[in-house]
C-alpha cells in the first residue's frame, strides 16, 4: 500500500511542476505575442507576479522541458527552483541529479550550490583527489568580508580588506582586524 501511495504522491509532485512549467511556456508566448510585460500578464491571471515570474523563468532556463526523475526521485519545485540561478547547464543538471541521488533537500541543495560543489569536484577531478566537504578550511578572510559588511567600510578599510584576504596569515590578520574594529584602523596598512 505505501509503494501505491508513494506513486501517487509522485505523480501529484510531477504534475504540479509540469503545470508550472506550462504556465511559464504559456505566459511567455502570451508576453511575446502582445508585447506585455510579466506583471501584467499575473494581473491578468490574477497570480503573484513574483510566482509568474519564476515560472517563466523555470521555462526560460528549461525551455526543451526538464527532467522528472533522477535515480527514482522526484525532482520536485524546491529542487528547480534552486538551481534556476545556476547558469551553466551541465552544472544544473549535475546539481539536481545529485540532489535526487542523495537525496538533499532543498538547504542542503543551496549549501552546495553556493559552495560551488559542482566546479570544485571538476578541479579536484583534474587534479586527481576529491575534496573534503564536511572539512571545509575556516578563512579569516570570509569572516573579514561579514564584518566588512557590518562596519559598512567606516572602520576597516577595503584595501586592507583585499590584504587579508590575500596576504598575511590568519594571526596577523585577526590582530588586524580586531585592531581595526577597536578604532585603530590605521594599523591595517601598515
Amino acid at each position: 500500500m505505501a509503494g501505491i501511495d508513494d506513486s501517487i504522491e509522485d505523480d501529484s509532485k510531477v504534475a504540479m511542476v509540469r503545470g508550472y512549467w506550462d504556465v511559464g511556456q504559456l505566459s511567455m508566448g502570451y508576453k511575446e505575442s502582445t508585447g506585455m510585460l510579466i506583471k501584467e500578464v499575473a494581473q491578468i491571471l490574477e497570480i503573484s507576479d513574483k510566482d509568474l515570474q519564476k515560472y517563466t523563468q523555470f521555462y526560460k532556463t528549461f525551455p526543451e522541458g526538464y527532467p522528472e526523475k533522477y535515480h527514482n526521485r522526484v525532482v520536485n519545485w524546491s529542487m528547480i527552483r534552486s538551481v534556476l540561478p545556476v547558469h551553466d547547464a551541465k552544472a544544473r543538471d549535475f546539481y539536481l541529479r545529485e540532489s535526487c541521488r542523495h537525496d538533499w533537500n532543498k538547504y542542503e541543495l543551496t549549501r552546495r550550490i553556493k559552495e560551488n560543489y559542482y566546479y570544485e569536484l571538476q578541479v579536484a577531478g583534474n587534479n586527481n583527489k576529491r575534496p573534503s566537504i564536511t572539512e571545509k578550511e575556516q578563512r579569516l578572510y570570509t569572516y573579514a568580508g561579514e564584518v566588512m559588511k557590518v562596519v559598512d567600510g567606516d572602520s576597516v578599510p577595503r584595501k586592507a580588506a583585499y590584504e587579508m584576504r590575500d596576504g598575511p596569515s590568519e594571526s596577523t590578520c585577526r590582530s588586524r582586524l580586531q585592531s581595526a574594529l577597536s578604532g585603530n584602523g590605521q594599523n591595517l596598512l601598515s
